[in-house]
């Protein structure tokens, strides 16, 4: 009773409040002579409301087809039947209410589902598109399955705003001849907790995507999708596909400028753009291109009993701060100093440049990032300098700004990749829409949804319901409805998200361990392996090897889970590859690997790509073969791994080759060369060595110049740290080898001198050349 009494209470002065409001809204909007999407809506409606201007549009008009009317709300109903008329035969509308999944823009399922009764009434025609060109019939009757469990097959009279599972009929009876069964794949990945177990899952799912690839069944990787309910599982999965290598591009989420690395430059921006921005300058001190501690923070900014802005105290006496401190705070001021004058007056996107050349960001973003997504890092960066420059803005407010409104206007920039062709793309559901993919991947199956109470619901029918410290009984029946609702929705997101697939759907989700030791999956993940009646304990316990399953009507599912401890670091010595003689023996290894070049045994269909095409023939540009090469060193991987190959195709498809002869060649010289190292003595003595990097980033100072590079590989035996620089040129004589040991030198005294000054240690430093004379060879270098 207090409860509503309060609510009585409250609802005047909340109408009051909603009014003073709007009153302010509409005279802001007025003063800048503007409208915005509701006012177009309200304002067509008010329009069409006179007979006068009613009657001459419906004279304009001899039919009006409305198509994706699922998404429509009643207002915008009422828009379209007033310009339609009473005339039987002129409105046309065409929907499908499985898939009205925008009611977060008040899309309203019902207003499709009522035209739907009305039409039929007034015995005009209802015709039902049952067919579809997209799915075959193995697929489409698995997916049918699933989906008729899930949704349900018959109408709630009681919920106009459930829509049922209603199957298709596929004009294409079979799949591709390289796509074979079983058509649905269940691949989880395992741990003790949601944390623990999505790395596992996304890993998992790469490695699977990887052994597809191999079988052919995947011809190319832009024939794979990967659809989310959310963008926060989009890390998850960026950073397994990079560490295996797959390209993949960011087609939807949060954002590019929403991004960690983005963020912090673009506040360096702002902070420049106006020294005395408080805020501003508190992230650009504390930020990786600075790295002032929060106690230098607090010290700079109280002096006794002054509270003193940053850039005026940077002017001032510092020695309140230690030594560390001091030295940044010294740079700092001499960076911005360099810098100020130039804002403005130079387009900014050389501004950024000379602010990432000049605080050595790429080395920064390389050194702190993760070893997966280092690289990820410096091309977004390069990517946003690239948009700087495409937006021509010379003032720096002026692009901030312009960012500001796309972010706003609910722009989506994807994140940098190196090419969109030929790369996974990773989206969300609602982005996916009206999209068809030969391979779909429902990724983060099994990511739980937050229940939370909102401060205030809004339904039409209902009207509006605030939450008070003692919910009133207003409040719990509008939640509640707004629960039933979200959750039809729920559903109608899950049939879209499966019927992208035209030749594969692959869910990919955890399952986490349980006090008693059972295993569980939540949410799709957990409902799609109940109905194909998954034993996960047992699943779990012979992980890794796949077993096969079957829906409700015989249609096969494979199922395969992958446990934590087999998820392998890139870097550390417990990442190098072992190897496999099972699988060096596989047709593709031996098609790749011992194939002469004139055999072209590597067939996989042609695929013309404009971008930095090389031409055709059997040309290889050294510096491609060279680029693959480094990447599988990096990753330490050697004939043998099953990551290896899949790893060079994507290597080599990224650099442009345009021909599968080419690709093939490339390929198989690559592997040459890897094989080559393996064999070398060079290799066992890494192997055994204490400790090891990959591509370690280093960046000094040379008097006032700054120095940065990147060591092929540092490693630590008994001896201390070794460096070996990797260099695939073609050594024929004597003569050639020497010249290129006296080109290399000054790089590898370099190396030498930075390692030097970072470890305290003089490293022994080597060069090894996979192209000498048909062999691989190690050069000292004193």
């Amino acid at each position: 009773p207090d409860a509503e009494d309060l609510l009585q209470q409250l609802m005047p002065l909340v109408a009051q409040a909603f009014e003073e409001l709007s009153k302010n809204y509409r005279s802001a909007l007025d003063d800048r002579q503007a409208l915005d999407f509701d006012d177009l809506e309200s304002g067509a409606e008010k329009l069409l409301a006179r007979d006068d201007i009613r009657t001459r549009w419906q004279n304009e008009l001899d039919a009006l087809l409305v198509d994706e009317f699922q998404d429509t709300n009643a207002r915008q109903r009422r828009i379209v039947d007033a310009l339609a008329g009473e005339l039987a035969g002129r409105l046309f509308v065409v929907g499908d209410a499985r898939q009205s999944i925008y009611r977060f823009r008040r899309a309203d399922v019902t207003v499709f589902r009522s035209i739907q009764e009305e039409v039929k009434s007034a015995g005009g025609l209802v015709l039902d598109l049952d067919q579809t060109y997209r799915a075959h019939e193995p697929l489409l009757q698995a997916t049918g399955d699933f989906l008729s469990e899930i949704m349900g097959t018959e109408n709630d009279p009681t919920k106009p705003y459930y829509v049922p599972f209603s199957p298709l009929k596929a004009n294409r009876k079979k799949s591709l001849e390289q796509m074979y069964a079983p058509h649905i794949e269940l691949v989880f990945g395992t741990g003790e907790d949601a944390a623990s177990a999505r790395p596992v899952m996304a890993r998992a799912l790469a490695k699977r995507l990887l052994e597809l690839k191999n079988e052919k069944q995947i011809q190319s990787w832009d024939e794979v999708a990967l659809l989310f309910r959310a963008s926060s599982g989009f890390s998850f999965y960026e950073n397994a596909l990079e560490e295996l290598g797959i390209p993949f591009v960011t087609v939807a989420g949060r954002g590019f400028y929403e991004r960690a690395e983005i963020r912090d430059v673009l506040n360096l921006l702002r902070a420049l753009s106006d020294p005395q921005d408080d805020l501003a300058m508190a992230g650009l001190l504390r930020s990786p291109a600075f790295g002032l501690s929060d106690a230098a923070l607090y010290l700079l900014r109280k002096q006794g009993k002054e509270t003193i802005p940053y850039w005026q105290a940077l002017q001032r006496d510092i020695t309140m701060l230690d030594a560390p401190d001091q030295e940044r705070a010294q740079r700092t001021v001499e960076l911005l100093n360099h810098l100020l004058p130039q804002v403005d007056r130079i387009e900014v996107a050389e501004l950024l440049k000379q602010l990432v050349d000049t605080t050595d960001y790429r080395a920064i973003l390389a050194a702190e990032g993760e070893s997966s997504a280092g690289g990820r890092l410096w091309r977004n960066l390069d990517k946003l300098i690239a948009d700087a420059q495409t937006s021509g803005h010379v003032n720096v407010r002026d692009f901030l700004d312009y960012l500001t409104t796309l972010s706003d206007a609910g722009a989506r920039e994807s994140e940098a990749p190196a090419d969109a062709q030929g790369a996974i793309r990773l989206m969300t559901i609602h982005k996916s829409k009206g999209l068809e993919f030969p391979v779909v991947v429902l990724a983060d199956a099994g990511r739980e949804r937050r229940s939370q109470s909102e401060q205030a619901y809004l339904l039409p029918e209902i009207g509006l319901a605030l939450q008070l410290d003692s919910p009133s009984m207003l409040y719990r029946l509008v939640k509640w409805q707004d629960g039933l609702q979200d959750e039809s929705e729920s559903l109608r997101i899950l049939y879209v998200a499966l019927t992208r697939a035209k030749e594969k759907l692959i869910i990919s989700g955890h399952a986490t361990s349980t006090p008693k030791g059972e295993w569980k999956s939540p949410e799709w993940m957990g409902v799609m392996a109940d109905l194909a009646q998954v034993d996960l304990k047992e699943l779990v316990a012979q992980a890794g090897n796949p077993v096969i399953l079957k829906t409700s009507s015989g249609c096969p599912v494979r199922a395969v889970a992958e446990v934590a401890s087999e998820e392998i670091p890139i870097v550390s010595s417990e990442s190098q590859s072992k190897p496999d003689d099972t699988k060096a023996e596989s047709p593709l290894y031996k098609a790749l690997f011992e194939a002469s070049p004139e055999s072209k045994t590597y067939d996989q269909p042609e695929e013309t790509h404009p971008w930095r095409a090389t031409g055709e023939g059997s040309h290889i540009p050294p510096g491609v073969i060279g680029q693959m090469v480094h990447k599988a060193i990096e990753l330490w991987l050697f004939p043998g791994d099953t990551r290896l190959v899949p790893l060079l195709e994507a290597a080599v498809l990224n650099a442009g080759l345009s021909s599968s002869a080419q690709r093939a060649e490339a390929v198989r010289r690559a592997l040459e060369l890897l094989e080559r190292l393996r064999t070398n003595p060079l290799w066992e003595e890494i192997q055994s060595s204490v400790e090891q990097r990959h591509e370690v980033p280093y960046s000094r100072m040379v008097g006032e110049r700054s120095e940065t590079g990147y060591i092929d590989l540092l490693f630590k035996n008994t001896s201390g740290w070794q460096i070996v620089d990797f260099k695939t040129d073609i050594i024929r004589s004597d003569a050639i080898r020497a010249e290129l040991v006296n080109q290399y030198r000054f790089q590898m005294l370099r190396y030498e001198k930075a390692v030097e000054t970072l470890l305290g240690q003089k490293p022994g430093v080597r060069i090894c050349f996979l192209d000498d004379n048909g062999s691989a060879n190690i050069i000292h270098v004193n």
